[in-house]
């Protein structure tokens, strides 16, 4: 694109900065040469994308592939989408202002159910038909991965081919077929047809929906079933040390370290517990080359150290340490996500007292231990109690807990309890001769996810989850403590989307026609749009969002995680009589000596 019309289009909108490809430490446009172009898309805006890891390691992961280079592109926010289309100026690559629809595969990066809609308007401005029956031999082959793709089917029509799982696994293997295939002449059909025999790829077009809700190959040679992909070297598996630093405000600024991927802990309601196990880690050698790497070519000020539970990462408090002598001289923060309580993080204060205090996140996700053991959340309140009281001794300003409601079983009770143990830890800073301390307390609502033991409940109604959030307020008394609601509408059509079968596709598409767009964003959520779209699909979304049979096929098994149905059950039973299952022990399922009979992980 010529950088006089690029210009021209970013001083009509707010936040041009986003679109002009300002950046440090920029990515290079390779892909004109090379043998295999990808444009890598993030259907949010920029400062969201360039903000995920997942994302920019990819993007590393693809351009690290002999033959490959891909280009990144974003989803422009209304503004700069109703100046583009005035213009007739298609999608474009932030590295070189290609377009996207001449590259040879469009890829995104699904985060969550929410974008789906970004991801038809993105291919629409690039000019690639919205569904893959549509596209013909000159267009890319569209692909898509991440969490959202562990159960893919609502976007089944608009995606050419799936990668559910590690993109380290299965992604190379996947691009160096697309380049024999090109090389060879071959056709689109039999391009679809040659990727729907690598292992960990999925092509809906040819697999088809079952009256009985089930999603079956529609020839034979096919896999009954697709195995997600699974890095089993996460010590010598590529990391983005080197990430183009933005030179606009983004969501993040700093350094993401991922120091395990996978969990020990078996939260009945976490998908990302299930789905990517079993748990690995990085060493801490590696971490400390990989944080100096990354500081030196980016500079940010901060380090977070990313995992679905750091404080289970052996040997934290020697990691930790050793980050903080390190970079506290350089004025670089160190910091974690939501840590899982227990006595483990009391072995922390060292790091506690010496990382950057901005705030502290917890996560007891339910304030009643009967309800807690329900999800198997191994939580103590005195525990909880402990290092509230740690915290607040060494300093911390700001406590942040996370609870859902709605879960299965739940009584006002409990409800009421979440804000009467925020108003305990609050009160617990006067032990220190203080005033209460902020707590920052955020509720969600709970989604029944697709590939856990939770996949059977229902999801609570709409209208009992805005009582619900209206009983919390009203027991709010304290003007240290604070909360911070998701909105019921939008966690319904995301239940919707992610436990949806091929049908609900009529429903993203319906919504992105009347003009859905960003709908994670609070202030561009239209829920209305989608209420209208449902109704003009003729979808029933209590088909979707209300309890299962325990025999009931689902349309996301068509996805293999690696966790057995039977294990699944067997949780969902123990989450009803409130039975706690112990953390995995093993550790990781590779030479760890564990029964494999016994072990959750069957692959």
């Amino acid at each position: 694109m010529p950088a006089e019309t690029l210009h021209g289009l970013a001083g009509k909108v707010r936040k041009p900065g986003q679109y002009l490809g300002l950046e440090w430490n920029p990515s290079p446009a390779r892909t004109a040469g090379a043998a295999l172009r990808v444009a890598l898309g993030f259907p949010d805006a920029y400062e969201i994308g360039m903000s995920c890891l997942g994302f920019l390691l990819v993007h590393g992961l693809i351009n690290s592939t002999p033959g490959a280079a891909a280009e990144r592109f974003f989803c422009p926010m209304p503004d700069m989408e109703a100046a583009m289309r005035g213009a007739g100026v298609p999608l474009f690559t932030a590295e070189s202002g290609s377009l996207v629809r001449g590259f040879d595969v469009v890829a995104f990066s699904l985060q969550y159910e929410i974008l789906f809609t970004n991801v038809l308007n993105a291919l629409d401005l690039a000019g690639i038909p919205i569904r893959s029956s549509d596209r013909g031999e000159g267009d890319p082959m569209v692909i898509a991965g991440g969490p959202a793709s562990m159960a893919p089917e609502p976007m089944a029509p608009f995606i050419d081919a799936f990668l559910p799982g590690d993109a380290e696994d299965t992604l190379p293997g996947f691009l160096e077929a697309v380049s024999r295939a090109i090389e060879s002449g071959a056709s689109r059909a039999e391009k679809l047809e040659t990727f729907a025999k690598l292992r960990g790829v999925y092509v809906p077009s040819l697999y088809g929906p079952t009256p009985d809700g089930r999603v079956l190959p529609l020839r034979e040679g096919l896999p009954g079933r697709i195995t997600t992909g699974i890095c089993g070297d996460l010590e010598n598996s590529f990391f983005p040390v080197s990430p183009p630093v933005p030179a606009v405000e983004t969501a993040h600024e700093r350094i993401v370290l991922e120091i395990m991927r996978g969990c020990p802990n078996f939260c009945r309601f976490c998908q990302a517990g299930f789905t990517r196990r079993p748990p690995r880690t990085r060493s801490k050698e590696k971490i400390l080359e990989l944080a100096r790497l990354a500081y030196r070519n980016t500079g940010y000020q901060s380090i977070s150290l990313a995992s679905l539970s750091s404080s289970d990462y052996p040997g934290i408090a020697g990691l930790l340490a050793d980050l903080v002598a390190e970079f506290s001289p350089k004025a670089v923060g160190v910091s974690m996500p939501s840590l899982r309580v227990d006595e483990g993080l009391l072995s922390l204060p060292a790091g506690l007292s010496d990382v950057r205090k901005s705030g502290l996140t917890l996560a007891p996700e339910a304030a009643c231990a009967g309800l807690r053991r329900s999800v198997n959340k191994h939580v103590r309140d005195e525990d909880l109690d402990d290092i509230a009281m740690l915290a607040w001794e060494s300093g911390w300003r700001v406590l942040k807990l996370y609870f859902m409601i709605g879960l299965p079983g739940e009584t006002a009770d409990d409800r009421a309890a979440v804000v009467d143990l925020a108003h305990r830890i609050s009160g617990l800073r006067r032990r220190s001769g203080k005033g209460p301390g902020q707590v920052n307390v955020t509720i969600s609502n709970f989604v029944p996810r697709p590939h856990t033991p939770m996949q059977w409940c229902a999801m609570e109604t709409g209208a009992n989850l805005d009582g619900f959030q209206r009983e919390l307020r009203r027991r709010v008394r304290m003007k240290s403590v604070r909360l911070k609601m998701h909105d019921p509408r939008r966690n319904l059509i995301e239940t919707l989307l992610a436990r949806g079968d091929r049908s609900v596709a009529a429903v993203v598409e319906g919504a992105w026609r009347l003009g859905a767009r960003f709908d994670a964003w609070d202030e561009l959520f239209k829920p209305d749009l989608y209420d209208r779209a449902i109704a003009e699909a003729g979808v029933d979304p209590a088909r979707f969002t209300g309890s299962k049979a325990r025999d009931e096929a689902f349309p996301w098994e068509i996805i293999d995680p690696g966790v057995s149905r039977d294990f699944l059950l067997a949780e969902y039973g123990k989450s009803l009589s409130a039975e706690l299952t112990g953390p995995c022990k093993a550790g990781s399922c590779a030479g760890c000596g564990a029964d494999p009979s016994k072990c959750m992980f069957v692959r």
